[in-house]
């Protein structure tokens, strides 16, 4: 599906408690009524809103608040007790409306973040996520996460610093206001200079990971 620059859209939605930004290939799993139509609507409408919910069961739902979209792949029924979407995630969207309609919610996409800067904290971040995954026994190339189900092979993109926020971002357990607060700029700018901050005090980083 290719949703129209700027123009609000009509998607079903999914309310999550892992986050996922642009660039990224996962696999999603649940079961129940409301997830089986949800997956359903979603093969109709081309893809679906993932909305972001922190530890205490927050959810950013409100006007002005940032979804990501993620279309489907695959699904698997049947295999396992769940069922099993394989979905990747293009872009982020504005929600404009926050009365959902029949599971749909109405969100404006955004304009992803582009940009050719690459500099020492921009080498500081691909590194410490090489290093994380290497000690958490994942392959250089992001295939896995500590954070759910490993995703699908797809291409990391270390030297993309609009990459290397997004997946910090996901791996961090951050307060959802500063993930949402972040991802509202125009540019990653502003992320990769918290970012740099986090990783500079390693206490901190540590403290947050464990």
């Amino acid at each position: 599906m290719h949703i129209p620059e700027l123009q609000p859209v009509l998607l079903p939605f999914l309310i999550t408690t892992e986050h996922y930004f642009p660039g990224i290939q996962w696999q999603i799993r649940g079961d129940g009524l409301i997830f089986v139509n949800t997956i359903r609507d979603a093969t109709k409408t081309g893809g679906l809103w993932l909305l972001m919910q922190d530890s205490d069961g927050k959810v950013a739902a409100a006007q002005g608040d940032i979804v990501s979209y993620a279309r489907i792949v695959e699904i698997d029924w049947l295999s396992t007790d769940q069922i099993r979407v394989d979905i990747i995630v293009d872009s982020l969207g504005v929600i404009s409306s926050t009365t959902p309609q029949h599971h749909h919610i109405k969100a404006k996409p955004l304009p992803l973040w582009r940009t050719e800067q690459i500099e020492p904290s921009t080498n500081l971040l691909a590194a410490k996520l090489k290093a994380l995954l290497l000690e958490h026994h994942h392959e250089s190339n992001y295939k896995a996460s500590t954070l759910a189900s490993p995703p699908n092979a797809f291409e990391a993109d270390f030297d993309n610093p609009c990459w290397l926020c997004w997946r910090w971002l996901e791996l961090l357990p951050l307060p959802l206001k500063t993930k949402q607060k972040l991802l509202r700029h125009s540019s990653p700018d502003v992320c990769l200079r918290y970012l740099k901050k986090i990783i500079n005090q390693s206490d901190r980083l540590a403290q947050l990971l464990r």
